[in-house]
């Protein structure tokens, strides 16, 4: 049945309305098979599983990439694969670009972590092929923690898991290069990464490029993988020929050490959010305990610090800020890629600077975002301030509250 059903569903841009029409007339077409009726029920997974059938959003699935192998696997010249990768040329009508068949391809890939040159390496190798198919196929369900409030100075946490916890977030943004930095502040945090995770260095043990089994940052290279090494060996500095390096550190100090460094950078607690300013410049808005900052490829371009920020607000798709300079007042403006990525942005920097800014969460009112031509966004903060915490933990006097006599 599937065979005439799904016929070309290779080259189907697939909704969830249609696979749900067919997933619904397939098991009705099963029931009726094996002759079961009301009042008599049994799930739908307990029916897929009778019949040994899968999912008809599986099957497309698994189909249209292996159609997708099979011409990748084609020489250049044939019209298949010249389609496949024809892109069109010319200019889109403005608005957002509708979901296409390339565009859900391009997705569904990218859920795996390849690319598009990846898929044509891949495709070669039919063995690695199959074993992204099951990736693919079978791909699964990922719940991770992250960072959302980075502290200015995590070496003032008390609890070594804390600050452990941080250390992670930390490395996993070098590693995905939200956490930027010059060659030589990234060979050294690469290389307290090595002393934290394997130790001194041992010529017994550590041969070769050892750094390389290690993925520690974004763009890898073997210079840097060699000044990395280097590092390692070198004893640290105040130690009989101590040069600079880590070797001696022990894992705890490593970690202080990568910490410090890390807080000082720029970039330090930044979630990179693309937009444009006025010229239509392409920039990233990074938001943390600092202020909001904009960054153009690897430069800071602006940095606007909490204190200096009046308001917040956003309509339609521009994200705006309204300063208080001691000389006058000013607005700037970014526009976003869309009106939802612009409320998100808007919503991230409301938190960020509540938390950092304000004495105590009971201080915190209902914000509203949004014009008068826009969808309105109300935010309401809950949890603790960041005062609040290091007054708990004995960083910082409690405040004096006023005592409020009756009026006569």
């Amino acid at each position: 049945m599937p065979l005439c059903l799904l016929y070309g569903c290779e080259t189907w841009l697939v909704k969830n309305e249609v696979t749900s029409r067919l997933q619904v007339f397939v098991n009705k077409c099963l029931r009726r098979i094996l002759g079961i009726y009301w009042p008599r029920t049994i799930s739908n997974a307990r029916l897929w599983e009778m019949t040994d059938q899968t999912p008809i959003d599986k099957e497309i699935l698994l189909r249209k990439w292996r159609w997708i192998g099979h011409v990748l696997r084609r020489p250049d010249n044939h019209l298949s694969k010249q389609g496949l990768k024809w892109q069109a040329k010319g200019k889109r009508r403005p608005g957002r670009p509708r979901t296409t068949w390339r565009r859900s391809v391009e997705a569904e890939a990218a859920s795996t972590g390849l690319g598009w040159d990846d898929l044509e390496d891949a495709s070669q190798d039919r063995e690695k092929w199959k074993s992204f198919l099951r990736a693919l196929y079978a791909t699964p369900i990922l719940f991770s923690f992250r960072v959302k409030f980075y502290p200015p100075n995590p070496l003032l946490l008390k609890e070594d898991a804390t600050r452990f916890q941080i250390y992670l977030q930390l490395k996993r943004d070098l590693l995905h290069g939200r956490l930027y930095c010059t060659s030589n502040e990234a060979a050294m945090l690469g290389a307290l990464i090595i002393q934290v995770e394997l130790g001194d260095y041992d010529p017994n043990i550590h041969v070769g490029n050892y750094v390389t089994e290690m993925k520690l940052l974004l763009r890898q290279t073997d210079v840097i993988e060699a000044r990395i090494q280097e590092i390692h060996r070198e004893p640290v500095e105040g130690t009989p020929g101590g040069t600079g390096g880590v070797r001696g550190m022990s894992a705890q100090e490593a970690e202080r050490s990568f910490l410090k460094i890390a807080c000082q950078l720029d970039t330090y607690g930044v979630d990179p959010h693309p937009v444009k300013d006025h010229r239509s410049n392409q920039l990233y808005l990074g938001i943390n305990h600092s202020g909001i900052l904009t960054f153009q490829g690897s430069r800071k371009t602006h940095h606007f610090k909490w204190n200096e920020v009046a308001k917040i607000n956003f309509e339609g798709r521009m994200f705006i800020v309204h300063l208080n300079y001691p000389e006058k007042k000013h607005t700037v403006g970014f526009k976003c890629p869309s009106g939802a990525a612009c409320r998100h942005v808007w919503c991230c920097a409301i938190e960020q600077m509540l938390f950092f800014t304000l004495p105590s969460a009971s201080d915190a009112c209902v914000y509203t975002g949004g014009g008068l031509f826009s969808w309105g966004t109300k935010f309401k903060y809950f949890g603790r301030t960041e005062r609040e915490i290091l007054e708990r933990d004995g960083l910082l006097p409690p405040r004096d509250h006023p005592v409020r006599g009756r009026v006569e």
